[in-house]
């Protein structure tokens, strides 16, 4: 059975999220397992500097590296990135940014 391992920075506090998260994994479970991996999020001050941003996203870039495990196929989502639905992902042989 495939493992999907999704990696987040910082916590899923938001009681909607959390719900679908636990709706998702049950819908899944036929399928594969469905492993969420939060990590630590690096504390930035208030009016960090750009040079201070850089800092935190490194250092969260490689809490998030460390966590991939060799051989692993990945995606990687960001909100500037590519919208795609459900049936486009799946057919997907690359790395959609």
């Amino acid at each position: 059975m495939q493992k999907i391992r999704v990696i987040c920075v910082g916590r899923i506090k938001e009681k909607f999220y959390t719900q679908a998260v636990e709706e998702y994994s049950k819908r899944l479970s036929r399928y594969c397992r469905l492993e969420i991996t939060e990590l630590a999020d690096e504390k930035t001050p208030d009016n960090a500097s750009d040079a201070m941003n850089d800092r935190v996203k490194e250092k969260e870039g490689d809490r998030i590296l460390a966590a991939i495990p060799e051989g692993a196929y990945v995606i990687a989502l960001a909100i500037e990135g590519r919208m795609c639905d459900s049936v486009e992902l799946s057919k997907s042989s690359k790395v959609l940014v």
